[in-house]
């Protein structure tokens, strides 16, 4: 029997079977720099609800993961570039297709 999800439980959704339809297929066959893989998984961990991640400096992010300041903002840019994380306003959230914290009260344009 399936447990009900309850408020502040993440969700990844699984879309489909086939690597065209689903995100984590697509996302695992990636090749990524081992930096914007360990930064998309600290994202993971400090999202809040409605998927927004939680500010941090790029020296805080530096010396928690142990990744370089220049790294961080490269891996920053690929993570937004592939459609990964967005930004809005000054806030940056991850992409619903991907992870889904909370209740759903951001919505992108």
């Amino acid at each position: 029997m399936r447990k009900r999800l309850t408020k502040g439980r993440f969700c990844m959704l699984n879309q489909g079977e086939t690597k065209e339809t689903n995100p984590y297929i697509k996302l695992a066959s990636v090749r990524y720099a081992g930096e914007t893989i360990r930064l998309f998984l600290f994202y993971m961990g400090v999202v809040e609800y409605d998927n927004k991640i939680k500010r941090y400096t790029q020296p805080e992010i530096s010396e928690m993961i142990n990744i370089a300041v220049s790294n961080i903002s490269k891996a920053k840019k690929i993570l937004e570039a592939d459609g990964i994380i967005y930004k809005d306003g000054r806030d940056f959230y991850i992409n619903e297709k991907y992870l889904i914290k909370g209740l759903k009260k951001h919505k992108r344009k």
